[in-house]
């Protein structure tokens, strides 16, 4: 299972804040954004009413003049779900309670619940989309 914090998305969020995070990844997530090298022109107005005033700030110092890629906000939420599914088998749930809980969240079965579990890297996400 790949480790949650070499995930590039992860880098993003430590940098503008989890719910700057969130807006950007609902406004152009799922692609290759261009982030402006100015806070102050169009599109850095643009992304600062997407975002925040700090989140757009901290994003264009880092990142200002290059292209980052942004996850959807349904990856975001698959990995969310697949780090919670794993804290749960690692404190003693089974796969079968698991399962149960998730059903209606994620929709997931059993047996995808052990595919995730055994998955190799990200990659297998998309299995359960």
């Amino acid at each position: 299972m790949g480790d949650i914090l070499s995930r590039p998305e992860n880098l993003i969020e430590d940098i503008i804040g989890h719910d700057a995070y969130l807006d950007l990844c609902a406004w152009c997530g799922g692609t290759n954004y261009y982030v402006p090298s100015d806070s102050e022109d169009h599109n850095g107005l643009k992304l600062e009413r997407a975002i925040g005033r700090p989140g757009a700030r901290r994003l264009v110092d880092w990142a200002g003049g290059s292209i980052i890629y942004v996850p959807s906000r349904y990856v975001v939420e698959l990995y969310r779900r697949r780090d919670e599914i794993n804290v749960l088998r690692r404190r003693g749930k089974t796969v079968q309670e698991i399962a149960r809980e998730y059903r209606y969240e994620g929709r997931y079965t059993e047996r995808q619940i052990w595919r995730l579990l055994s998955s190799a890297n990200d990659t297998d996400l998309d299995l359960l989309a």
